[in-house]
């Protein structure tokens, strides 16, 4: 039998993830964040941003600790259907500053905005 606390947090967190139940998670997220319209959804995004503004946005820590979840930002963007690429700055179990950018998301604005409380949620405590 695998002993889980013997595993890196990346490593962890696939062997936790391949049963599908990380995902429905997220798909949970969505519907309740976003409702049945799905990533085009966001009410605020449609109402302040224009369907076509791209841009970059970086995820940044306020507080010092440990990057933990930020391996379930891909399947956040995905379950999501988010023109979104991620760039990991950071690895999960890394100690990390104040005002650090942990990842950085370029893509449509608005899916930015649908997916970030779903991130930080992740990410955070």
């Amino acid at each position: 039998m695998l002993d889980l606390n013997t595993l890196d947090l990346p490593t962890l967190f696939l062997e936790l993830a391949h049963d599908g139940q990380i995902r429905r998670l997220f798909e949970l997220a969505l519907h309740e964040d976003l409702g049945q319209q799905g990533i085009d959804g966001d009410v605020t995004a449609k109402a302040f941003v224009p369907a076509s503004a791209r841009g970059v946005a970086d995820v940044v820590f306020r507080q010092s600790g440990t990057l933990a979840g930020l391996a379930a930002a891909p399947i956040i963007l995905d379950v999501f259907k988010a023109d979104i690429d991620m760039h990991t700055l950071v690895a999960d179990g890394m100690p990390v500053a104040p005002g650090v950018a942990v990842a950085r998301l370029s893509g449509s604005l608005r899916h930015s905005l649908a997916v970030e409380r779903t991130i930080l949620n992740t990410t955070g405590r």
